[in-house]
Formats: C-alpha cells, structure tokens, sequence
C-alpha cells in the first residue's frame, strides 16, 4: 500500500513539512495515524476496542495470548519466509497489564523491540518524549525503548552508531579510551540525550526494516546491552562461508540459540547444531560498543549476504 498523493500533499501543508524528502513525509503520515488510532482506540486508561500492531513497510508484527509456539500455529508462520525473526515470550512486568496491546514486540515505525529488564527512570524518559510531542499510550518501557530508538534514527537521522550511544552512552575508563574526534561527538550525544537514556538493567532486541538509498530495504537484527550488564545476553553466528548459508543470533540465554541451531540442523544439512563464534557484549566499551548488528546485504539477483558488524561498524568473522 502507499499513502494517497493527495493525503501526503495536504499533510505535508498542514504539518510545515514541505520541504520533506517524499518518502519520510510519508512515513511520518503513517506514524502519526497509527498514533492516533490507538490513542482513539486502545489508549491505556480508555476502553481497548482495537490497536495498530505494525505500521511499517516490510515489518510484520504479530501478537497474542496463549505460548509461542501457538502464535505459529495460528497464524501460519511456519509458511513464512523472512530474513529477521525476533520473539518474546511473556507479558511485560513494568506497568499496567492487559490484553493484548501490552505485549512484546513493541514498533516504532520501520523496527519492531523487544526487551529484557526494566527502566529506573521511566518517568524521565516519558518526560524526554512529552518535550518531542510524543505520547506513551501503553504504560510499559519497552514501548517508550522504540519510541526512542525511532525518534533518534528516522525523524533525527542519526547513523546507528549514534543511536546505540545515545541510549547506551559509554562511560568512565572506556570513554577516556576512544579517539579524541570520537569523544567529541559522543559528548554532544550525551549532552542532548541523556536525559532521555534508559537507565537500569535493560538489554534490547531490534528487528529493523531500514532503508538503503537504493529502492530497497535492509533487514537487520540489532542487539544493545546497557552499559553496567545487568541483564543476560549473548551472540551467536554460523557462517559457511563462500555460497554456504550463515546465521546470527541474539538471546538472553545461550540454551535457547543451540536449541534453535539443533533445530535448525534436523531440518535442513547446510547448518549443524553448534555456532562457530558465541560471544558476549560489554555494554559501552571502547573495543565493540556493548552492541552488534547482522545485517542481510541484498545485491540485485544474486543471493542475499549476511554480515555482523559491531557498534562502530567493524565486521564479526569466522575464521576458517
């Protein structure tokens, strides 16, 4: 689908954003309507008749009550394909509960979050977005973690180096270990936005639809951890190398990635049951950044890449 001229011309007359690249005044078109529609719809204190689950282009976000493996069932999705696939499995256990509009994944427009642990400063980051025009509808942190992440990288369009510092900003002995010319501008990152970085045990999963210049779209996985490592988390890659597949993974638990590599390799031979790297994050420190990426690189016809990058864009290997 796409937004009808004649809606983004008056939108863009309304709104002062004439001078907008088309595409991103369309988007925030669309961000702005499924905004509303769940403040008219299914705000938090208000009677919850229906809610936006996704808004995004080449995003899918799906929820219900019930265990995972009954979503898959119930939706079809063991028939889908897709290059990024993030879960989660339980109610949030900050704020008010119901159902189901209060579950994980949470979007922003083009990413979708989901998040172990919680925020000591939720009020401050609400307060942060309030100052932004932009309203929590669904009482949780992890709503207001994307809410962030996609203020900070569609509507300010700061690279995701950027992004990941503001809301993990390095500190102390790491800060003073960076380049000079780095510590500059992760200064004036954390002048502007530490009033709105999520503080507390805190590790995020993103799912993220990004695009890339050309027409088409990057999808990309992106795990952060917060800077102090309050909460578990743990990355994974497989890699054939040359035309072999290769696989990333991000988790709370290394068990749930061999069980899913074990799966994995049942089903189809190209993959076996073992990662060749498994590593974990040091959130905001100066040699990876506490963060990585993997990304699927689509060149034209030819078969999809993956790479794994870290929070400074350096790339993950297997060696062979």
């Amino acid at each position: 689908v796409r937004v009808r001229p004649d809606a983004a011309k008056a939108f863009a007359a309304q709104s002062g954003l004439a001078d907008v690249p088309q595409e991103a005044l369309e988007d925030e078109l669309v961000s702005q309507n499924g905004i509303r529609l769940n403040r008219a719809w299914y705000s938090s204190l208000g009677e919850k008749r229906a809610f936006v689950l996704s808004h995004g282009k080449d995003l899918l976000v799906l929820k219900m009550v019930g265990y995972g493996d009954d979503a898959v069932r119930a939706y079809g999705l063991d028939r889908l394909r897709a290059h990024v696939w993030i879960g989660h499995h339980r109610y949030p256990t900050k704020g008010r509960v119901w159902h189901p509009g209060g579950a994980h994944p949470f979007v922003g427009l083009h990413e979708a979050l989901v998040h172990n642990g919680d925020f000591a400063n939720y009020a401050s980051v609400c307060t942060y977005l309030a100052q932004r025009n932009i309203e929590p509808l669904f009482l949780t942190d992890t709503e207001v973690s994307v809410l962030m992440f996609d203020l900070l990288h569609r509507t300010y369009g700061y690279p995701l180096e950027y992004v990941i510092e503001a809301l993990a900003p390095t500190t102390e002995r790491d800060f003073a270990r960076l380049p000079p010319e780095k510590q500059e501008i992760y200064r004036a990152l954390q002048t502007v936005h530490i009033h709105g970085s999520p503080d507390g045990p805190w590790f995020f999963l993103i799912a993220q639809s990004a695009p890339n210049g050309s027409g088409s779209r990057t999808a990309r996985l992106i795990g952060i951890t917060d800077t102090s490592m309050l909460r578990p988390q743990v990355f994974a890659l497989q890699d054939a190398g040359g035309a072999g597949p290769a696989v990333g993974f991000a988790a709370s638990e290394k068990q749930a990635i061999d069980a899913a590599l074990e799966s994995l390799a049942a089903e189809d031979t190209r993959f076996w049951g073992r990662a060749d790297l498994v590593w974990n994050a040091r959130g905001g420190s100066h040699t990876d950044g506490g963060a990585f990426a993997f990304t699927v690189e689509r060149n034209g016809g030819n078969p999809a890449r993956l790479v794994c990058t870290d929070k400074f864009g350096r790339p993950i290997r297997v060696e062979e």
